[in-house]
């Protein structure tokens, strides 16, 4: 998920809580279904290789309707 200022806030984990018939495949259609806060977007992307996340101190993380957890992701300097 993206906030309004452009940060980004990558998936940790997918929930089946709420939806027990969620999967993976699901995941790219997923901001389709979400009652999105206004600025917010939903980005569906796979990664082609390894990426480090790093984190500075503080971790925030946050859960949509479906109790999908998503990391907050610094953006380089």
């Amino acid at each position: 998920m993206v906030a309004p200022d452009d940060t980004v806030y990558r998936m940790q984990v997918f929930s089946q809580v709420v939806d027990p018939t969620l999967t993976m495949d699901d995941l790219e259609k997923l901001g389709d279904r979400l009652d999105l806060p206004g600025g917010w977007r939903f980005e569906s992307y796979v990664l082609t290789e390894d990426e480090e996340v790093v984190i500075d101190g503080v971790i925030v993380t946050l859960q949509d309707e479906l109790q999908n957890t998503y990391l907050k992701i610094n953006q380089p300097d």
